[in-house]
């Protein structure tokens, strides 16, 4: 196996370069990741952009600083100028030489390289010439592939918005829609015909998100002129309408330029469409979006103060609270959290809102009343907090645009009244139900591949918290440090003190930068004491525990110096006294060392006890997996000693090193986890202050190796663990800096000479990694300690004060970390080289004679090859042989290594040539050996394959590390970064470590454009081993090639050949290695090789695989569908001839070359000449003529394939699938191919029989509805076309929603039938291979056979409508007219004869396929369709099976769905006919109105005349008696009246225009009309509400509604009674179906049947009545939208409602019900609070107990929720009602006082002590007054028990008293 390093999940806080030597040390498992939201960290993870920097004479628009801080900053610039000088070279010349495909391709690359490097380092010249250079390439017909480089590079230009502007350019939107519009609505890849790369539909949305506030200002207009059309409620055109103005419009402009050109153009509008669809609206989160954008890229420009109301109601109700939320709100929070922030300050009122909103939603966060509404309720939190931090941010960075007015912008004030309303709910979150671990906790799980599964996302709680102390510290942190105290003293709840620390440990960084005001002082000197109280947490048994206080401890010592100041009190005068007692408390530093010493030692000592897994005796297996305790003491230990060493003062750092020194020396464990945890800890020691400490602990590490190595040692093939103890301390001791090294040369060569020869797996394992560390200290480019700082923290006190440096922000301007570096030097390179020479070429040699070695000692020697060349690699030279071109473009290419070094750093060569030749050469002598006589040792080939790979891509770092290292990079900046100051804000440990990331980004970079002879030999290497015999060898050896291939353009063509021939046929290629082939063709999923876009290539892969020997072994048959999947799944379609770029191109191209001519950044290379031109013309010719040869060859080489029977049916198969993938919109299709497809639709495979089918200028308002001008567009019975003449020129148009709002700018129509000559060809019209088709199709036994086949079901009872076969049948009548008619005749009447569901599908895919096809025929062929077609679908839907409804429902819709109203008057008429014609059950009825509502609803507004004509029929079923056969029908005939009734008013619009000169039969039903039909037949049962009659006393409960007529008779009802019922069963339907689909405001008439429906709720007789009340009541009404302007009638209906004589029953209910609507629109009820609060008081007087308890709870929602205020009238109302003699208003009054008490379940304001005493003195009273007081006050001690310790101080004496006699049962035992 190879033998990296070990995997370390760790990060440095404070690191020197080395990934070893400098690897990150903050464990990722120690971060606490408190989100990972793209805004947090404000742009790429290498992106630290300094401001405009002139460098010179040139003004560049970003540089990145950590660049700066670099050793070898020059050699960058230097390097950065010639690169980008290249770049605009390469762009210019790939554009005049039409080599876009590969030129410009590659220069995308190489510029998002550059940017990733060094940000925008160009002009703002250059930056507007290459956008302007690749503009034109983003538009439709281009290669996707293409595009969506292309548009990755343009966003990535665009991605800061500071750096340009619409004044410098602008882009034209029309292209970009076009390409959108394609990708998106075009269904290119559903139609076969084009498929596209994965995800380029999200690259062109963020290319529009960028792009936008580039449109010209005339764009808005154009916008809504092209969209507006689309705006038609009941279309799903509505919502692309609405979401292409949300991702296009731009919003980023001037307060001026927005009244003309931007939101004064479509606010009013947008607003209106807002206000006017409220239910239901799948539109609103983009409306809601484009409101937030507007808000934040123009703050102040739209005063939202009318608007508040509504806004925070919609938002209070998405948030789930209770019944309160109605059907599908879609109200997105995250946009309107935004919406929220940028009205704080803009909006007077807008805080007082956010402040009620929290005091509404605080008690549904407290830990008791998890719910579903948890999650939203901290998502709400968590979006607020993180949208006002990035606010601040943006206010305080003073970036140019968008910009916010001074007037407008946060102030102190603001800001804590902002915190300060969201606090109390944020520290009820934190004790919310969840492993309060964190994200960290999911992190550090998965470390071990486990998971954490909490309730809510917990997460959430420590970045509110740590981003609310950054916004007030003030105010946070007391409430912090008042959560953690309590907590530290209890022992009963550790939960208490783990969800504490997690909330300390995100405020500690701005603890510690708090800043003392006038007379104030800070926390600081408690955070000493805090952590000593924290010492004795740190206990194993309890690992969440142990894990915070680590976090807590870390934070600490990495960011406070650790130097004891106390003295400086008597030194200094110029101390505040906030510094003084911070002076004193630094005096117990000591003491908290020691303290955390001995900590550590003693976990360690757990850890080695057996504790872990990897306890006692570890270190003899050869596995280095850490679980979860392992991690926590092993990354935890490292980070805590970390920060002591180096952040302390000497005397501080020589008591741990010292303390450490004694344990080492001491102690001898056998555990892998305490070796590890040393060696990191002595590894830390010497790097902190080497000249105190490394030479003595190499004394005592030499001496001990000594010992324990004796010369047996080097043959025992298992060592002593005292030696792998040891080892594993040596690999640790050596990671300290080169010139320590170099110090002590003889006694560091003694100890490697010591260890290399041990043979044990498991020692030369520990040894070669020493000797990697080694080398790597001494080649590499590092930063070492920061010297000045450990000086200065030794400095006296009076001369440098370390306790004002706590946790302090860096000046990055005047840092400088040049002397910090290490770079290699002429000594340290010697060095290494003696190294190399003692052991590398010694190994070298012996390799040479690989027989004369044993298994062992060769693997022995291979990994000591590894070690050196992994150690080394920084300063060895790349390989410098020659370049092998395989690839020839016209373009010219240049690619020099990314510097990593300053100039004249010496390299490390060998004697002859450079180090990598030579043991490559030593490899390819040993490969022989190996595939002959060692491929059975896998470790050996491993090792052999991970040289290899070092060779090729190693520089002292890889991605895989430097992804480790950004990940938890990224996880400290979210720890311990600030957002409100970004990079500004960053303290010095995080600016470090930017800096070492900047430098690892760089060194990881492998220039691997340019492919020399070694990099050939290296690919021939892998590909051999890539088909060994054995899978363990075989897979990392195609890992790496598969990496090689990739990483080197067109390296691929190397071994394509290679391939292919042991797929051939006749090569007889044995198992294994035939596996190894397809493997690698297939793997690297969209990179693989069968998926080239090469047609050259795939004219080879593809048939080859098809041809290839079949086998019937497991693995190859599932390679095979590998490699068919990934071609079928990934295949993005590419071109066969390459498209010339517009002429106009060349302009941006000169000018690119222009721009910036006379500076640094001068193009290199100017104008082709026109030799090369002439040169790339014929590149592109031939290289056209190659692709249509190869792909002309590989559709006859597949074809012939897919017809030879000599092939096994999964090769065959292979081939049509392929060819199914060849077809292209592009290019003509093989006629052959059609052949082909035809024969497989009778295929015996299934699987093979699926696979052949596959008013511009407008301005607001407008006038939209029903109108004169567009009734013509609607369904009118008069004016349908009746003969031929009126038939083919009538206008038929498709599109339902246009003319609705308003006309397009072009309305496109179908053409006239008289026109449509293609489609109405006849037989001796057509080709000769349609008329194949033709004759086919007609031919009988094929004909029979196929609708044998076709009408198979597949699942039983499961096959639903196929879209895709009733689109090949679409096609069919649509290319072949009626030529095909008798026979599909002949097939519907056989399938129709057929009882059985795959026939009946096949019939209605076939009908549905025909009528389609026919819109566009001629009228005498659709006149003689429907003369056969009407008869037949009369008889066949008057004889409707149950089955058989749900596929002729789908097929009337795909009929009418896909053609125009008025094309189809003979199906409409059959329907209605069908539907008004009497049935003798109610399935039928149901099911033939089903079929005409299926087809009405495809109408939408154009047939109003025809649900106008079905409207009587519809009220006329209001009352019938159809729900005996319930049981056996999936709805019945009410159900289905109610959701015709529906459909029939969903065109009632409130907003909507209906002009009153149209005649009535074109205007929509309405509500109110429905409602009075339902009203003329509940007389009756209103009556009987209003009675108050019970039917408690009728029949027992009956399933249908016969028995319950048949009862009702029996108990003497009326008709008229038995009528209303029935009408009041469909008006409950008809009530639910309108609140689940109707899109404005419900109607406030409904609310009028709230008596009724509360009535019948209780009925005995009729569960299906009582049931459908109920569910009405509790699902819809109680929870309905009610706007403010409707909120005085809704109280008046509440007070006629409570006025009335209804039941007591029926009373209980409305206030249940009423109490849900008031809270769920109290926004809208604000103005009417005293009246609705009066209103159910007084129901607190009502005779019957429970209305008056419905009317307490009522009371104490209101107040509980800060709709009704407690004042001291309120309270004296009650009390006063106490003292009368009426035992109902005594009881009134109690119930009064007890609602308040139970309104503050976990608070205690000032006027509730008071309330309690009187209710105890009270609590001797008469029932039902004594129980009420009893529960209450049982109940208020339930819900304050957990805080009763602080609730109890705002008692008094007397009251505490009271209460506890009444709450305490006295004790009678004496």
């Amino acid at each position: 196996m190879a033998f990296p390093e070990e995997v370390i999940y760790t990060c440095s806080v404070i690191d020197d370069g080395d990934d070893d030597i400098v690897e990150n040390e903050v464990g990722e498992t120690f971060l606490l990741a408190m989100g990972s939201d793209a805004d947090d960290l404000n742009g790429s993870d290498l992106e630290n952009d300094d401001e405009v920097m002139e460098e010179g004479g040139l003004a560049f628009q970003k540089t990145v600083w950590t660049l700066q801080k670099l050793p070898y900053a020059a050699e960058i610039e230097a390097q950065a100028d010639e690169h980008f000088r290249v770049i605009k070279a390469g762009f210019a010349h790939s554009v005049l030489l039409k080599d876009i495909r590969r030129g410009m391709l590659h220069y995308c690359t190489e510029l998002d390289k550059y940017i990733s490097l060094h940000s925008y380092r160009f002009t703002k010249e250059d930056h507007v010439a290459l956008l302007r250079l690749l503009t034109p390439f983003v538009k439709k017909g281009e290669i996707y592939r293409d595009v969506r480089v292309i548009l990755r590079t343009m966003t990535a230009l665009l991605k800061k918005k500071d750096c340009l502007s619409r004044n410098d350019i602008t882009f034209d939107w029309r292209p970009v829609y076009d390409l959108y519009e394609e990708v998106a609505y075009g269904n290119l890849e559903e139609d076969g015909v084009f498929l596209m790369p994965e995800g380029f539909k999200d690259d062109i949305t963020k290319f529009i998100r960028v792009a936008r506030e580039f449109w010209p200002l005339e764009a808005t207009q154009e916008l809504l002129d092209e969209f507006r059309p689309l705006m038609c409620p009941w279309d799903e055109s509505m919502l692309k309408g609405m979401k292409l103005l949300q991702m296009f419009l731009p919003t980023v402009m001037t307060r001026e330029e927005h009244a003309t050109f931007g939101a004064g153009l479509w606010f009013e509008e947008m607003w209106h469409h807002f206000l006017s669809i409220q239910s239901n609206s799948l539109v609103e989160p983009y409306q809601v979006h484009l409101f937030t954008r507007v808000s934040r890229d123009c703050p102040g420009l739209i005063d939202w103060s009318g608007n508040l109301n509504l806004m925070f109601a919609k938002l209070m109700r998405s948030l789930r609270l209770g019944r309160g939320h109605g059907f599908n709100q879609s109200f997105p929070v995250q946009n309107a959290t935004v919406w929220v922030v940028y009205m704080i300050g803009v909006e007077k009122e807008a805080q007082s809102y956010l402040t009620r909103l929290m005091t509404l939603i605080e008690s549904f966060l407290h830990p008791s009343n998890y719910g579903n509404h948890s999650s939203h309720l901290l998502n709400l939190l968590y979006r607020l907090v993180n949208e006002m931090v990035s606010r601040i941010k943006r206010e305080r960075s003073g970036k140019p645009a968008p910009s916010v007015p001074d007037h407008l912008k946060m102030t102190e004030e603001a800001i804590n009244e902002f915190v300060i309303s969201l606090l109390p709910c944020v520290k009820l979150a934190i004790f919310t139900k969840g492993e309060m671990v964190n994200e960290l906790g999911t992190r550090m799980l998965l470390c071990v591949k486990l998971a954490i599964f909490t309730k809510v996302k917990q997460e959430y709680i420590s970045y509110i918290i740590k981003n609310l102390a950054l916004l007030a510290p003030k105010i946070v942190l007391p409430a912090i440090l008042e959560i953690l105290y309590p907590a530290l003293e209890t022992v009963t709840e550790p939960h208490r003190l783990t969800q504490s620390l997690s909330c300390l440990f995100v405020a500690l960084i701005p603890m510690l930068r708090e800043e003392a005001g006038p007379g104030e002082r800070t926390r600081k000197a408690e955070m000493v004491v805090l952590l000593e109280a924290l010492l004795p947490a740190i206990d194993p048994n309890d690992i969440k525990k142990t894990l915070l206080c680590f976090q807590v401890f870390g934070i600490m010592v990495n960011t406070v110096p650790l130097v004891d100041c106390s003295e400086a009190v008597h030194l200094r005068e110029d101390l505040t006294e906030d510094e003084k007692e911070i002076c004193s408390a630094t005096a117990n530093f000591d003491g908290l060392v020691l303290g955390i010493m001995d900590k550590i030692i003693s976990l360690l000592e757990w850890g080695a006890n057996g504790a872990t897994s990897c306890g006692h005796g570890s270190l003899a297996k050869n596995s280095h997996k850490f679980n979860i305790e392992e991690h926590v003491l092993h990354d935890g230990v490292r980070m805590v000693y970390k920060g002591i060493v180096m952040n302390s003062s000497r005397e501080l750092y020589e008591l741990a090193a010292n303390r450490l020194y004694q344990f080492v020396s001491e102690s001898l464990y056998d555990s892998h986890v305490v070796a590890s945890t040393v060696s990191e800890m002595i590894s830390l020691t010497v790097r902190a202050r080497p000249e105190l400490s490394f030479h003595r602990f190499l004394s005592l590490i030499s001496k001990k190796l000594q010992e324990a190595i004796t010369p047996d040692s080097y043959e025992d093939e298992k060592v002593n663990f005292t030696i792998t103890y040891w080892l594993s301390l040596a690999s640790g001791l050596f990671r300290v800096q080169s010139p320590y090294i170099l110090k002590h040369a003889e006694e560091v060569k003694a100890i490697v000479r010591l260890i290399l020869p041990i043979k044990c797996s498991i020692g030369i394992n520990f040894a070669c990694k020493t000797l990697q560390r080694v080398l790597r200290s001494v080649t590499l480019c590092y930063q070492d300690a920061d010297r000045a700082a450990l000086a200065k923290y030794d400095l006296p006190l009076d001369e440098n004060l370390p306790i004002r440096s706590w946790a302090c922000r860096l000046d990055r301007k005047a840092y400088d970390t040049t002397a910090r570096w290490f770079v290699p030097t002429t000594e340290s390179i010697g060095f290494a080289r003696e190294i190399l020479d003692e052991h590398l070429s010694r190994c070298l040699e012996k390799i040479a004679n690989p027989a004369a070695l044993s298994k062992q000692e060769l693997f022995h020697e291979m990994l000591v090859i590894l070690s050196s060349v992994q150690g080394a690699s920084f300063s060895l030279p790349a390989f410098d042989s020659p370049i092998v071109r395989v690839n020839h473009m016209p373009t010219f290419i240049e690619v020099s290594p990314v510097v990593t070094r300053p100039a004249g750093t010496p390299e490390l060569t060998a004697p002859s040539g450079t180090v990598r030749g030579a043991v490559l050469a030593a490899m390819e002598r040993l490969l022989p050996f190996i595939l002959k006589e060692r491929e059975s040792e896998v470790k050996t080939v491993s090792a052999f394959i991970s040289i290899l790979s070092t060779l090729v891509f190693s520089r002292g770092s890889d991605k895989t590390k430097l992804q480790q290292i950004i990940s938890t990079h990224r996880i400290a900046r979210l720890m311990m970064g600030d957002r409100l100051y970004g990079t500004a804000g960053y303290i010095k440990a995080l600016a470090e470590e930017s800096i070492n990331v900047a430098h690892q980004n760089r060194v990881q970079l492998v220039s691997t454009y340019h492919l020399t002879e070694e990099h050939k030999r290296i690919i021939d290497i892998l590909a051999k081993l890539s088909t060994s015999s054995y899978a363990e060898n075989r897979r990392p050896a195609q890992s790496v090639l598969s990496r090689v291939l990739r990483e080197f353009p067109y390296s691929f063509t190397l071994v394509m050949d290679d391939i292919l021939a042991m797929l051939a046929p006749g090569a007889q290629t044995p198992h294994a290695q035939l596996k190894g082939a397809l493997y690698m063709l297939v793997d690297g999923k969209r990179l693989a090789l069968v998926l080239r876009q090469n047609w050259e290539i795939a004219a080879k892969v593809w048939p080859a695989l098809v041809r290839m020997q079949h086998s019937e072994r497991p693995s190859i048959i599932r390679l095979l569908e590998i490699a068919q999947n990934t071609i079928v799944d990934s295949f993005e379609s590419y071109r066969i001839q390459e498209l010339r770029p517009d002429p106009a191109v060349d302009a941006a191209a000169v000018a690119l070359l222009e721009a910036g001519r006379d500076g640094k950044h001068a193009s290199k290379y100017g104008l082709p000449d026109d030799e090369m031109r002439a040169k790339a013309a014929l590149y592109v010719q031939e290289q056209n003529e190659l692709n249509q040869r190869s792909y002309d060859s590989l559709v006859q080489e597949l074809l012939a394939c897919a017809v030879d029977s000599s092939l096994h049916w999964r090769h065959t198969d292979l081939a049509q699938v392929f060819l199914s993938i060849l077809i292209r919109r592009d290019a003509a299709v093989n006629p052959d191919c059609i052949r082909l497809f035809l024969r497989l639709c009778v295929h015996d495979s299934l699987k093979t029989r699926k696979e052949d089918n596959r008013g511009p200028g407008a301005q607001w308002p407008i006038t939209y509805g029903i109108r004169k001008d567009n009734v013509c567009m609607q369904y009118d019975a008069a004016r349908l076309p009746s003969n031929a003449s009126e038939w083919e020129s009538f206008p038929f148009v498709g599109k339902m929603h246009w003319a609705f709002y308003c006309w397009p700018k072009e309305l496109k129509t179908y053409a006239f039938v008289s026109e449509q000559s293609a489609i109405n060809r006849s037989y001796e019209e057509l080709s000769e291979i349609e008329r194949f088709v033709v004759d086919t199709l007609k031919d009988p036994s094929y004909s029979a056979r196929f609708r044998e086949l076709y009408s198979i079901e597949e699942k039983k009872g499961e096959d639903k409508f196929n879209v895709v076969t009733f689109s090949f049948f679409l096609g069919l009548f649509r290319s072949y007219n009626d030529l095909l008619l008798p026979t599909f005749v002949e097939h519907l009447e056989a399938l129709v004869a057929k009882d059985e569901a795959g026939a009946t599908k096949l019939a209605t895919e076939m009908l549905a396929g025909i009528v389609n096809g026919s819109k566009m025929w001629k009228f005498e062929k659709v006149e003689g369709m429907w003369r056969w077609l009407s008869p037949f679908l009369t008889r066949v839907l008057s004889n409707l099976k149950d089955n058989a409804q749900r596929n002729w429902g789908t097929a009337i819709a795909a009929i009418c769905g896909s053609s125009e109203s008025r094309m189809l008057q003979p199906l409409i008429d059959l329907l209605f006919e069908l539907t008004l014609r009497p049935s003798e059950n109610c399935f039928m009825t149901a099911a033939r109105l089903f079929l005409l509502q299926s087809a009405l609803c495809q109408f939408e507004w154009r047939c109003l005349q025809l649900w106008n004509r079905l409207a009587p029929y519809l009220i006329a079923q209001l009352a019938q008696p159809y729900t005996n056969i319930r049981d056996r029908v999936p709805m019945n005939i009410g159900d289905r009246v109610a959701s015709s009734l529906v459909t029939l008013t969903w065109f009632d619009l409130p907003a909507m225009q209906n002009d009153p000169t149209v005649p009535a039969e074109f205007r929509p039903y309405t509500v109110d009309a429905v409602l009075d039909s339902f009203d003329a037949l509940l007389n009756e049962v209103w009556e009987e509400a209003r009675r108050g009659e019970s039917s408690e006393g009728s029949a027992a409960p009956s399933a249908s509604a016969s028995s319950v007529s048949l009862c009702s008779m029996a108990n003497g009802d009326s008709e008229g009674k038995k009528s209303g019922r029935l009408a009041l069963k469909s008006l409950t339907q008809f009530v639910y179906t309108y609140g689940a689909q109707t899109l404005g405001e419900t109607t406030l008439r409904i609310l009028n049947y709230m008596p009724l429906l509360a009535h019948f709720s209780f009925d005995q007789g009729d569960d299906e009545l009582r049931n459908g009340c109920a569910s009405t009541l509790r699902d819809f009404l109680s929870s309905i939208f009610v706007a403010r302007e409707n909120a005085e009638r809704t109280v008046e209906l509440f007070e006629r409602f409570l006025g009335s004589s209804y039941s007591w029953k029926v009373r209980m209910v409305l206030i249940n019900e009423i109490s849900t609507l008031v809270f769920s629109n109290s926004y809208a009820f604000d103005d009417h609070r005293e009246r609705v609060g009066r209103l159910i008081a007084s129901q607190m007087a009502h005779e019957r107990l429970e209305v008056r308890e419905s009317a307490a709870v009522a009371v104490s929602l209101f107040i509980h929720s800060g709709y009704l205020p407690v004042t001291e009238a309120f309270i004296k109302e009650f009390v006063t009602a106490c003292a009368s003699e009426s035992l109902t208003m005594r009881h009134s009054g109690v119930l009064g006082l007890c609602s308040i008490v139970q309104a503050f379940p976990y608070s205690v304001p000032p006027f509730l002590p008071e309330i309690l005493a009187f209710l105890c003195r009270n609590g001797r009273e008469k029932e039902p007054i004594k129980d009420t007081i009893k529960k209450a006050l049982a109940e208020f001690k339930r819900t304050h028990q957990d805080s009763w310790h602080e609730h109890k101080m705002l008692f008094t004496e007397d009251q505490l008293v009271l209460l506890m006699d009444f709450l305490v049962s006295p004790n009678y035992y004496v």
